[in-house]
């Protein structure tokens, strides 16, 4: 588990460029740091890594990984679970030297070129420059789970596991407007490979990229809609509950396999509860530690079914509490580390559980993410009224919003609702903010249920089987009747958050006020009407008329646009004062700025 960066092309101090980008993702890989830069044989091109280690391996396994039999130098960013018995196969025809994952991954690409991705059972984000075509190959596992970001300047692809090392490197950080349209007037993060910065790309969840001196070919290289039309389904519903306990007790062993403590985040939810069982069944002595948040008081959340859940087993339970003073501390913080807009009061929440985890000495969590989009469950029916926020917004601006067209490859739309949960709205967005703020902490978050054999099953399997008597997930309240007892089992989703309202129009209220004025005259006055603004914040403080989520918003856009601007203003004073004072240190000054910038303010 780590961060992985590079550039290739003609830059100048290529070794302090990969430095800076190396520095800004540290917390994703604080155990080593790793770097190769190529100069004279192949065009230009460095690569760096930053590992988190959660597995104990023999030989040499330290990155940018060189395999000298083929040629090929990799960094990746996850774990290729089937990577023994790729091994077997692969041992007809290459002899390996070591028993990491990486030779097995740089063998398997030479052998099969982009086809081993097709073999490849993990999650991941891999990049492998090969020196004889002078070509870097970059991939993304089936449902992104790990990121990867790339921009082009003059010639050179830059990539990283984070925006904020693109943007160390150098690439302009300029906030789309576009984007912040399309998020503000139809609530939407946009296609794949949009990000809420101008020239800044995602390379798509189940994409690869080739990259040489003259040209940049992106390819889709997993089509789910053709991998369910292939699944085979067993006639009897009992067959196929056992087939997907099988395939989910298989994923639950691959996530949990690691060398250092392992714990898991809770709800109050089927999903979560669901996977308690599912590790309870395998593993019921292991001392897993348990983790769970709630807001306000544990009687308005979901804290109480997760204590009556846990009371079956011999897991420990971290319970972590959400307060206004902690929204407050934590907001700007998780936006900096973010890149992007995220949710409100239950994002923060959920962010400190991994830094208690990480306190406590857990480097590797599970959770259920998964089981909603494909179970007939997480459907919506239609987004939040957005009417109050695009009233906020000047005619001009609105035009520059554009509402996503996401393919229908179902015959049911129901289908095609949740593949667009899967690939282009609700997942995505999920698994970005949940890969950056659990990094954040040096914690690694791995999906059990997003193992791929176990989406497309569950994806292929008839409604019936789904959904019965107005009851969703049918099979899977099935399978928990074997795991836990019915109170446990038929415990109802909770409403977490449900002090939000209460913080905003009370404790929070200053704080919100500061950002609804800091709007009014900041950049964002060509964007929002400041008037209508101000009226929407007074009508939920004497009607509470407006939505907590419209709020938050507000709140997002106002922490994003300091923050832009924060760094701007910093990294010009501070360039210039030390380049005219210290020169030698300008370097060392610069990493400073991009990693920790608040802190240089208090030295100015």
């Amino acid at each position: 588990m780590c961060g992985i960066a590079g550039v290739v092309g003609e830059v100048p101090n290529m070794k302090s460029l990969l430095k800076k980008m190396s520095q800004v993702q540290l917390h994703r890989g604080p155990d080593n740091m790793g770097s190769w830069i190529s100069w004279v044989v192949d065009s230009e091109i460095g690569m760096i890594h930053n590992r988190l280690a959660v597995k104990q391996i023999k030989g040499d396994s330290e990155q940018p990984y060189m395999d000298e039999d083929t040629g090929l130098i990799l960094v990746c960013d996850g774990n290729i679970y089937n990577h023994v018995e790729l091994r077997k196969l692969l041992s007809r025809y290459y002899t390996f030297h070591s028993d990491t994952e990486e030779e097995v991954i740089l063998k398997a690409y030479h052998r099969w070129g982009r086809s081993c991705l097709d073999r490849f059972n993990g999650i991941f984000a891999i990049a492998i420059y090969d020196r004889s075509a002078k070509t870097l190959f970059m991939a993304r596992d089936r449902f992104g789970v790990k990121p990867l970001y790339f921009a082009l300047q003059k010639g050179n692809l830059y990539f990283a596991s984070e925006i904020k090392a693109l943007f160390a490197a150098g690439i302009r950080k300029q906030m789309s407007s576009c984007r912040w349209a399309g998020y503000l007037v139809y609530s939407t993060y946009g296609m794949p490979y949009e990000t809420f910065w101008d020239e800044v790309y995602q390379l798509p969840a189940g994409y690869c990229l080739f990259f040489n001196s003259s040209s940049l070919d992106v390819r889709q290289w997993y089509e789910f809609d053709k991998a369910v039309q292939s699944v085979e389904i067993p006639e009897s519903e009992t067959e196929a509950a056992e087939r997907f306990l099988s395939l989910a007790e298989e994923s639950v062993r691959y996530n949990l396999d690691a060398a250092v403590p392992v714990g898991f985040n809770l709800s109050g939810g089927i999903d979560s509860s669901f996977l308690l069982g599912l590790i309870h069944r395998l593993f019921p002595h292991d001392p897993f530690k348990v983790y769970s948040y709630y807001g306000g008081d544990k009687f308005s959340d979901e804290i109480l079914w997760t204590e009556e859940m846990l009371s079956h087993t011999e897991y420990h339970l971290e319970q972590v509490q959400l307060t206004p003073d902690i929204v407050v501390k934590e907001a700007v913080k998780i936006a900096r580390v973010q890149d992007e807009p995220y949710d409100g009061f239950s994002s923060l929440a959920y962010a400190r559980l991994f830094s208690t985890a990480h306190r406590q000495g857990t480097t590797v969590l599970c959770d259920g993410l998964g089981l909603d989009e494909v179970w007939a469950s997480y459907p919506r029916k239609g987004d939040m009224d957005q009417s109050a926020i695009c009233s906020c917004l000047k005619s001009d601006f609105k035009e520059l919003a554009h509402l996503p067209e996401y393919p229908h490859p179902f015959r049911d739309e129901e289908d095609n609702l949740r593949y667009r949960d899967l690939f282009y709205e609700r997942i995505p967005h999920i698994l970005r903010f949940n890969d950056r703020v659990s990094m954040m902490h040096s914690t690694e978050l791995r999906k059990p249920f997003l193992d791929h054999r176990l989406i497309e099953y569950a994806f292929a399997l008839p409604h019936y089987m789904k959904e019965r008597s107005c009851q969703d997930k049918w099979m899977i309240r099935q399978i928990a009747s074997r795991l836990f007892p019915k109170n446990v089992r038929l415990a109802p989703k909770g409403k977490a958050g449900r002090s939000s309202r209460l913080w905003l129009s009370n404790e929070l209220q200053n704080w919100v006020g500061e950002s609804i004025d800091g709007l009014r005259e900041s950049v964002a006055s060509d964007w929002i009407d400041g008037e209508q603004l101000n009226r929407q914040w007074n009508s939920f403080l004497e009607k509470g008329t407006t939505a907590p989520q419209h709020l938050w918003k507000w709140i997002n856009l106002h922490i994003m646009l300091n923050l832009v601007h924060l760094d701007r203003f910093l990294i010009y004073k501070v360039s210039h004062l030390v380049s005219d004072c210290y020169p030698r240190f300008s370097v060392w000054f610069m990493d400073i700025v991009f990693d920790r910038p608040l802190y240089v303010v208090g030295c100015f």
